[in-house]
């Protein structure tokens, strides 16, 4: 089981998850009770109390060497301080400031491609990594300087060392037991706080600061305190939103065009709908939207997370012992046999606002769900429906025939080895 869960932990979830809403077992040689959750409406009721319901030890500790005590893995009241203070960062009418630096940054992907032979063979996983640090830069970071290769180095870092577990993390053996990975994460770490120390020193010295991500944080105030985010604090959430908002979304992207490539019917509506239009407004494209929506149903960027149950509890008379690991695989939830009609084919008609409305609300999560679901939810969405639509109407994306990617999923859905696809311009 550690092997698998250290390789793909895709592979620790046993079969009969995806025929059964709730599978009771327990972890070997410690004998603690485990659940493995798919029933929406027990999510809705654990991801709904997240004080009786938090993020297991194990998930927090290992999370926490990179990220310190940002939106990702503070808690309690540290937590909803800083909760308060950038939720307002996020709202719609902000977020729609930021699209032309999101179109920006797409823009200068397409004209790199323009500048490739037809038919050229590229990684789209490695190019949607580069996008998606250009267009965070642009939404974050104007008018100071990101070193984007150091930044994507220290990020890869984080996940090639935290994002997989092995048999010190998952028995609490102690901390100051000599590690490589720990001597990786830490050189990581110590870039993120000279680079953010930087940042900081820049933008205050700027006497007319744009109005991007990075400035909304500096001038964010808790409602009901009036107090701001610490210096310590900034620095947390600027590491989690670039982690977050970068790999995330780029691997939606790589799987949402490889999809597409599979599905030329579905590529050619999008087409078809797109065409025609020229605007920035990622509300303009919903079909763009629901393809983007599909494809993390499929291929959900984070594939798992966990709870631990801190009494016990029953709800809808299932019985939740003190002490319980429970387990919540997007991955899983999303392609269950009782909860999805042909669960395993591409169809973005399912998010058809008639469909959405029709199922349950914690049926999908590919952004978590109640007090702690992902801040950047709408910058997500909207970054992402940008991004296929701009692409789109000026390629066809094809897949070689070495392509066979295979997901792996350790802390984000990856796929094994990239997805190799070539380029070709549209007429």
């Amino acid at each position: 089981m550690l092997r698998h869960i250290n390789r793909n932990q895709l592979h620790a979830w046993p079969a009969r998850t995806y025929r059964e809403l709730v599978f009771e077992t327990e972890i070997p040689l410690q004998k603690d009770p485990v659940l493995f959750v798919s029933d929406p409406e027990l999510l809705k009721y654990i991801l709904t109390q997240p004080e009786r319901y938090p993020k297991s030890p194990l998930q927090n500790r290992l999370l926490r060497k990179g990220l310190g005590d940002g939106l990702l893995t503070g808690h309690g009241e540290h937590w909803r301080r800083q909760r308060r203070s950038v939720q307002p960062m996020f709202k719609l009418a902000h977020l729609k400031s930021l699209a032309p630096y999101m179109s920006d940054a797409i823009d200068q992907t397409l004209a790199r491609w323009d500048n490739l032979p037809d038919g050229t063979q590229i990684n789209i996983q490695h190019e949607m990594m580069m996008m998606t640090l250009d267009i965070l830069r642009g939404a974050m970071f104007q008018r100071v300087d990101v070193d984007n290769e150091k930044m994507g180095w220290a990020v890869a870092e984080y996940l090639a060392t935290f994002g997989r577990v092995d048999l010190i993390d998952y028995f609490a053996l102690p901390e100051w037991l000599p590690r490589p990975k720990h001597w990786r994460v830490r050189a990581a770490s110590n870039y993120f706080d000279k680079a953010v120390a930087e940042i900081l020193t820049q933008r205050r010295a700027d006497s007319t600061p744009p109005s991007d991500l990075l400035q909304m944080m500096l001038e964010a105030r808790d409602e009901e305190s009036g107090k701001g985010l610490s210096d310590r604090e900034i620095r947390d959430n600027l590491i989690t939103f670039f982690l977050a908002g970068h790999e995330t979304t780029a691997l939606a992207l790589s799987w949402a065009f490889y999809l597409l490539a599979l599905h030329p019917t579905i590529e050619q509506n999008l087409h078809d709908q797109i065409s025609n239009i020229d605007s920035q407004d990622a509300s303009d494209f919903p079909y763009a939207q629901q393809i983007f929506e599909e494809s993390m149903r499929l291929y959900p960027p984070v594939p798992m997370f966990d709870r631990v149950a801190l009494e016990e509890d029953e709800v809808a008379g299932q019985r939740i012992k003190k002490g319980a690991h429970i387990f919540i695989s997007p991955y899983v939830l999303h392609r269950h046999r009782r909860l999805w009609t042909n669960p395993n084919d591409f169809d973005p008609d399912r998010f058809s606002p008639e469909a959405v409305k029709a199922r349950h609300r914690f049926q999908y999560l590919p952004f978590n769900a109640g007090p702690r679901a992902c801040v950047g939810l709408n910058f997500a969405l909207m970054e992402g429906t940008l991004a296929i639509v701009r692409i789109a109407k000026r390629y066809h994306l094809r897949i070689t025939q070495t392509a066979d990617p295979t997901p792996e999923a350790l802390v984000t859905m990856r796929p094994k080895g990239g997805i190799q696809m070539t380029l070709h311009r549209r007429n």
